[in-house]
């Protein structure tokens, strides 16, 4: 084979060699572009963690705002011991501890209690409201030492863990009215006594 003939040999497969790669080429790049644009269109689903499954979703120039503080709705009102609980059921009992008092009249008396731990005219504990001089007769004549029932117990245990039900003015429960008005009088038809709840306008 002759230098020329070589040359010739050459130049041909270099030529085949060529329009092999641009028949690839026109071929392989379609095929490319088809597949990069169903991944751009195609949907991604993300699934978050656990831990941001419930998370609000975010969106740009919206506020966070900070989450509420939760509330524990069991704490008692009034924080209270057993003790005081047990003195609470025991004035109860020997203001309205006769059976047929109804349970609203027994809620009445303790109260009233309440009432005066939070106002300013009177002392701020339980044990202190009642023992206050010259304030509830049982603590002088003994009648607080009574053995308090299941129900007055409850009654004193709904008070201390719920509150007051009378408005918060009403500070005063006697056999006469006193204060600034009555806001609830009381007729016992077997005992034959009347007990005033009367408040305070200020």
């Amino acid at each position: 084979m002759t230098h020329k003939h070589n040359f010739i040999f050459k130049a041909a497969s270099v030529l085949c060699m060529a329009l092999v790669i641009v028949l690839l080429s026109s071929f392989v790049y379609p095929v490319a572009n088809e597949v990069s644009a169903k991944e751009a269109t195609s949907t991604t689903v993300i699934i978050p963690p656990p831990y941001l499954a419930s998370a609000p979703a975010v969106t740009e120039g919206t506020e966070i705002q900070p989450e509420e503080e939760s509330v524990d709705v069991s704490a008692p009102v009034v924080p209270y011991t057993e003790e005081d609980l047990d003195l609470l059921a025991r004035l109860i009992t020997a203001e309205m501890g006769a059976s047929w008092v109804s349970d609203e009249m027994q809620l009445y008396v303790g109260s009233v209690v309440l009432n005066r731990m939070q106002h300013p005219l009177f002392p701020d504990t339980l044990y202190d409201v009642i023992y206050a001089k010259g304030q509830y007769s049982p603590t002088w004549t003994g009648a607080i030492n009574n053995t308090p029932d299941e129900r007055t117990i409850e009654n004193a245990r709904q008070l201390l863990e719920q509150g007051s039900v009378l408005p918060e003015n009403v500070v005063f429960q006697a056999n006469f009215p006193q204060g600034d008005g009555v806001y609830y009088e009381y007729y016992d038809e077997v005992l034959g006594t009347t007990t005033y709840f009367c408040y305070l306008s200020n």
